[in-house]
């Protein structure tokens, strides 16, 4: 069972948490089009351990739910 908890952040921690997560997602995004068609990009040349594709592709769509939760919930939120 998953167990929520409520954080209370300054917005500028939330922004670079999300700024985190987008470098999470094109990590994995790299990655995945590593995997499928040994295309590289050589000015980001990194990529991240995996397996296969679908592990790729699972933390890829992993972290974009985490930020499209947080951000859903910031535009639905008043802020201080």
């Amino acid at each position: 069972m998953i167990k929520n908890i409520n954080l209370e952040l300054p917005i500028d921690f939330i922004h670079q948490l999300l700024e985190c997560l987008n470098q999470n997602i094109e990590d994995w995004h790299r990655t995945k089009i590593y995997l499928k068609d040994g295309d590289i990009d050589h000015e980001l040349p990194y990529v991240r351990e995996c397996e296969d594709t679908k592990e790729a592709e699972y933390f890829e769509n992993y972290y974009r739910d985490i930020k499209a939760l947080i951000e859903n919930q910031l535009t639905n939120k008043p802020h201080n």
